[in-house]
């Protein structure tokens, strides 16, 4: 029986500049396919990261890789303190922009065999970002009323009460609308990223949507179509911007989107994950809603207050 040789890496250009050094560690990050292939949205923000590091090397004179240590990434960290954010040129980028560089920069320099540095990393808010940015139900029901099409105040109105995700919103069949006999209820199938699940949906809700898929001839043709033909003269399914689009247009007539509140599909599901632990719905109940594989990933959801903490002891213990 023969042993299998290890596969030889392509060794490291440690004299090459820096700029050069980023693009083969890009290039070696493309041609992965094990355990599975990075995602498109991963390399991308590798390359966003990493082009500009490689640019403010050469402004400082810095030849490689190996000429990185950890002074230089202080200057570095300090440079990204005072750099301004991409969307609004007149904040500066965040701590969480900042995090982001420093930790693809570290993958980086500990590819090219350097010192991956002690620096301090920006510090990291308590709350989510979006945590100030949730949507109370009288806000969501001014944007379903604002809403022109059927269409658009169903998304709106299926985002909002099932928490579902864009991507599981947009997979949505007429045949995924289902009576449970068993129970007298009704129920909804979502396919996603994490499989597939069937959860729970209110009466309203279900005769809502099984009203809008009979005006349909297919139930297996997906349940949200574009409103533009496209060139063969047919309609598709709407797309993922094409929701953003018109979620960030209704939350604006709506007046409940500001500069610094845009609203977003995803921002539904925060909304109704909090809501429904804030009103004291049992965990596991949240977390089969919702799709996740554990109750930890509730824990982003936990910014309660001492009223709240009241409030359920005087409801569960009494007075």
């Amino acid at each position: 029986m023969t042993s299998r040789k290890p596969s030889a890496r392509a060794p490291r250009p440690a004299h090459e500049p820096i700029a050069d050094q980023v693009e083969q560690f890009l290039d070696e990050r493309k041609a992965i396919r094990r355990p599975k292939p990075l995602r498109p949205a991963t390399l991308a923000q590798l390359g966003f990261n990493l082009r500009p590091f490689a640019d403010w090397c050469r402004e400082q004179k810095i030849a490689t890789a190996a000429d990185v240590d950890d002074k230089v990434m202080d200057k570095f960290a300090n440079y990204l303190e005072s750099r301004p954010s991409l969307k609004d040129k007149t904040k500066k980028l965040s701590a969480a922009s900042q995090r982001t560089y420093l930790r693809n920069v570290r993958t980086f320099l500990n590819w090219a065999g350097t010192p991956r540095g002690d620096f301090q990393m920006p510090a990291e808010s308590s709350e989510p970002k979006w945590a100030d940015r949730l949507l109370s139900r009288e806000e969501i029901d001014k944007m379903i009323k604002k809403a022109v099409i059927t269409r658009d105040k169903l998304i709106i109105r299926t985002l909002a009460d099932t928490g579902i995700r864009l991507g599981e919103l947009l997979s949505l069949t007429g045949n995924d609308l289902l009576p449970d006999r068993r129970s007298g209820g009704y129920a909804l199938r979502v396919r996603g990223k994490v499989g597939q699940r069937t959860i729970g949906i209110q009466q309203s809700l279900y005769k809502r949507l099984r009203s809008f898929a009979d005006d349909r001839d297919d139930d297996s043709a997906q349940l949200f179509m574009g409103s533009r033909k496209r060139s063969n003269g047919e309609y598709g399914p709407i797309t993922k911007s094409g929701v953003q689009q018109m979620i960030g247009h209704v939350a604006v007539e709506a007046e409940v989107a500001t500069k610094d509140r845009p609203v977003h599909p995803h921002l539904f599901r925060h909304s109704l994950a909090s809501h429904l632990l804030k009103e004291n719905a049992p965990p596991l109940v949240v977390k089969g809603i919702l799709g996740h594989k554990s109750l930890a990933m509730l824990d982003v959801y936990g910014h309660t207050d001492e009223a709240d903490h009241a409030a359920t002891l005087t409801s569960i213990l009494g007075r």
